[in-house]
């Protein structure tokens, strides 16, 4: 017998509590919670266990979250809550989530005539891969990104169900600290490993850790970054998660409205494009060729099967193409084989309107290992137009590959919004020539436009384990989008996803854009983010620069992808400044050009000169002397004329000093006799 996990357990007890009652439920409670109450007044158990499974209701003690639909959120006051024994979780714009204790929830609704609607919140699904481990990835593929650079002080918000073990993210060094916009959940690792893989490409990017859990909190993360005037400054916004029963992938609905506001911030938004490849989506048109009032999945066959397995939850969703109206109402069932019998494992029974969207939610915690069948059904009254489209698709790990599967077409929101920039995955090891992991999910959308966009790395190693799917890849870009910010502060959140767009690097044989890969693996490199070389083991890490003195010095590529500081080199001869220091040719002899005065070694006068080793000639004689007159001694070195006193040495004195006087007297008495001789 297997064993109830407690929050069922509760849950039953929770249900045994009212027995036989005659439910008098207001109009305005509808959905799953409707029908889980509607269960549980009526003492059917596994019905409502049923129910709120479908609806994947969460508790708080013995109060359930409840998403109510009211025109202004804000004025829903906390008093009126506590009157009820409960309390806010959450003010969207026009939603709020609300803990209530279950016996009170439909006496609340009644007092409160400004609830337009209450119900179980819509809620999102992490979108991890099928070999799913939760940590924070260490890799940093070089095809991609710069080792060492850091993100500045550009702020990227992970916007993310839980956080579990975030601290320990921080002590173990794995993230430099965060800010949390809110009260974190910590049901999963979810939101901590992908807020370290936007660490590990951007190690210095301000991180800000946004808990959300259903729409309401979508919306209010939306009214901080604009209403509110994003006071945590927050630039880039990765979201590794996806909405189901939302739209039809038309950029309609309330994802797509909150990921328009937080656009027009200019904030980029990075999402995670799914993990409905590989056989777990199927796509087609209503066909019911016997007029049973069910689907025809194929011809003969009104079951879209596979294989369950035990080890992990089958979530299965069924939407069809009528967002917009509501006015089609179609049931889901899902059939298990036990031996040669198909039996009923769980219903969906929901009644369409202007508050329920067109979606069925079929979800099984615990399954048994055997085949399975999902059957589409018409509601009683409807009529189902011919070429309807519908999907199917499983966002658990539990459910093998459909008997009947499409690869194309299955990217849901917020990633097939518009403006959002959607992200496929690529395993590391395979990224230069693909193949695209087979569960990423492919494009296009209903109308035409490509998603997603690129591909990025998945199947890194994290501190937990590997870590696989879309949400591995997304704050991959995340983070490069912050790179890209940091280097281009003014830059708009356009121009930075056309940056990365632009940039990718081509893959696949359907063209480009191609349906898998879009327009190719992210592969922003060099100038646009800010590097001037990189680390790689193939590159040139040493270069030669000019140093502020002129001279050639070297610089080396460092860990940010920046050349660091220009080296002067060693001091060389050659009569010049290398180390930029002031001085020329230290360290040798003398300085290239250079002369001195000298001494002969007869002990005379002389000079020498620096030659081309740095060291001086021997001392030579001057070359050209003269007498002058004054009894001084004038030479011509070097082509400067140049002066010394005369000495009282002999053998530095003029050796005409001694006649000198009587060669004057000579001259004198000679010009009298003359001068007497004539007279």
């Amino acid at each position: 017998m297997r064993r109830l996990p407690l929050f069922a357990f509760f849950n039953l007890l929770v249900a045994s509590q009212t027995l036989g009652a005659t439910p008098r439920l207001p109009a305005r409670v509808g959905g799953y919670l409707a029908a889980y109450l509607d269960a549980r007044a009526r003492g059917d158990r596994v019905e409502a266990q049923r129910q709120l499974a479908n609806g994947r209701a969460r508790w708080d003690g013995p109060r359930l979250s409840v998403q109510l639909h009211l025109a202004d959120p804000d004025a829903l006051s906390d008093t009126a809550l506590a009157a009820f024994d409960g309390r806010v979780a959450v003010r969207g714009q026009d939603l709020a989530d609300v803990w209530l204790p279950v016996d009170r929830i439909e006496a609340f609704v009644a007092a409160h005539p400004e609830i337009e609607f209450a119900q179980l919140p819509s809620r999102p699904v992490p979108l991890l891969g099928p070999h799913q481990s939760q940590g924070a990835t260490r890799l940093r593929p070089e095809e991609v990104l710069c080792l060492g650079d850091n993100g500045g002080e550009t702020t990227v918000a992970v916007v993310d169900e839980d956080f579990l073990d975030i601290d320990k993210s921080v002590t173990s060094g794995e993230i430099s600290g965060y800010v949390a916009g809110n009260k974190l959940g910590v049901n999963g690792s979810h939101g901590a490993m992908c807020a370290e893989t936007v660490a590990d490409v951007a190690p210095s990017a301000k991180l800000v850790l946004w808990s959300v859990a259903s729409l309401s909190g979508m919306q209010a993360f939306a009214k901080e970054v604009t209403t509110k005037g994003n006071p945590k400054n927050i630039a880039v916004v990765s979201h590794s998660v996806g909405w189901f029963g939302q739209s039809f992938g038309r950029h309609t609905g309330p994802l797509c409205a909150v990921t328009d506001q937080v656009r027009s911030a200019n904030i980029v938004w990075v999402n995670a494009a799914g993990n409905n490849g590989g056989g777990g989506f199927y796509q087609g048109m209503w066909t019911d060729a016997d007029k049973d009032g069910s689907q025809d999945i194929q011809p003969g066959e009104k079951r879209l099967q596979f294989h369950g397995h035990s080890w992990a939850p089958i979530q299965l969703v069924v939407d069809w193409d009528d967002y917009e109206a509501r006015k089609i109402d179609l049931n889901a069932t899902l059939w298990r084989k036990d031996g040669e019998q198909w039996v009923v494992e769980t219903t969906s029974q929901l009644k369409q309107g202007k508050n329920v969207p067109s979606a069925e939610w079929l979800v099984v915690q615990q399954p048994q290992e055997a085949d399975y069948g999902v059957e589409i059904t018409a509601g009683s009254a409807a009529q189902i137009p011919p070429g309807l489209r519908l999907r199917v698709v499983s966002t658990g790990a539990g459910a093998g590959p459909f008997s009947v599967w499409t690869d194309n077409g299955n990217v849901y929101d917020p990633a097939s919004c518009k403006g959002v920039l959607a992200v496929g995955a690529l395993r590391w090891s395979q990224y230069d020539k693909g193949p695209q992991e087979d569960f990423s999910s492919y494009g296009p959308t209903v109308d035409g436009r490509q998603k997603p966009e690129v591909v990025a790395p998945d199947g890194t190693t994290t501190s937990f384990g590997d870590f696989y799917g879309t949400s591995a890849a997304c704050p991959h870009v995340a983070g490069l989008a912050a790179l890209l910010r940091t280097v281009e502060p003014q830059a708009s959140a356009d121009a930075i996803v056309q940056t990365i767009i632009g940039k990718a690097a081509p893959m696949g044989d359907g063209g480009i854009p191609d349906d898998a890969y879009g327009f190719g693996r992210v592969e922003v490199t060099g100038v646009e983010l800010g590097w001037q070389c990189t680390t790689a083991v193939n590159d040139a890490t040493e270069a030669t620069c000019t140093t502020a003195c002129g001279s050639v010095g070297t610089h080396s590529c460092d860990s940010t992808c920046r050349w660091n500081a220009c080296q002067t080199p060693k001091e060389s001869c050659n009569g010049k400044d290398d180390d930029c220091n002031g001085t020329t040719d230290e360290g040798f002899a003398c300085a290239l050009g250079a002369s001195a005065t000298c001494t002969t070694a007869s002990g005379a006068a002389g000079v020498r000169g620096c030659a081309g080793s740095c060291a001086w000639t021997d001392c030579q004689a001057p070359a050209d002397a003269t007498s002058g007159l004054d009894g001084s001694a004038t030479s011509d070195v070097g082509g400067v004329e140049s002066a010394s006193p005369a000495s009282s040495s002999g053998c530095t004195a003029d050796p005409m000093g001694s006649i000198r006087p009587l060669f004057l007297g000579f001259l004198v008495a000679a010009f009298v006799w003359i001068r007497r001789k004539f007279a």
